[in-house]
């Protein structure tokens, strides 16, 4: 056996380079290499995704926005999650941090995403108030239609003629006057209301400003 080995070897070309000088520190590189990687990949994954605080969604950090000072988890938040928060909290301010949102108007949505004016809140106060505005409104477009086809005179010969010209007839006027002046207030606030829910908004991220 000794002998055999021995030609072996002596049979073997001298300039022949032994395979297993390199072989070992080539594959611990290569380990090395695919170790920091999966480190790298594990960071990256940290920094990127985030999750929305209104719908708690995982998503890319790119598909976020920080509209307030809120940090941690409280940070960022869905442009559509926002928006809805937006149109049934009808608010501007966080009610975490107490910021004031940065937002931009850019004209109106779809007509199709159109809604309906509404009240100025749920109470049954407001819910009166939005009913009677209209109400109102409808009467007074009547008094000016009048007033523009038929005259101020004898528009107010009309009103006489079913008041009388005593102390029920500038009742009559001096209410009308105050009620104008409330419920054009109502509905100048309603329709304020009914355009901003109806618009477009493009919502500031703070993280630019930071990054600047």
């Amino acid at each position: 056996m000794l002998q055999m080995q021995t030609c072996r070897r002596e049979s073997a070309p001298v300039d022949r380079k032994p395979s297993t000088t390199k072989s070992f520190p080539e594959h611990h590189d290569s380990d090395e290499e695919t170790r920091r990687e999966k480190i790298g990949s594990i960071v990256v994954f940290v920094r990127i995704f985030h999750v929305c605080r209104i719908c708690l969604a995982e998503e890319d950090a790119e598909n976020l926005i920080s509209p307030c000072e809120c940090r941690g988890t409280q940070a960022v938040v869905h442009v559509s999650c926002l928006n809805h928060w937006f149109e049934v909290m009808n608010t501007t301010a966080c009610q975490v941090c107490k910021t004031e949102y940065t937002m931009e108007r850019k004209g109106f949505k779809n007509w199709r995403e159109w809604s309906w004016p509404k009240p100025l809140s749920e109470s049954w106060e407001d819910e009166l108030d939005f009913r009677c505005a209209f109400l109102w409104f409808i009467f007074a477009t009547r008094m000016l239609f009048m007033f523009l086809v038929r005259g101020r005179i004898e528009t107010l010969e009309k009103v006489s003629d079913v008041l009388g010209e005593g102390k029920l007839y500038a009742f009559w006027w001096t209410s009308f006057g105050l009620n104008m002046v409330y419920y054009l207030s109502i509905l100048y606030l309603v329709i304020d209301n009914w355009i901003t829910a109806n618009s477009a908004y493009s919502w500031k991220d703070r993280r630019e400003r930071t990054s600047r």
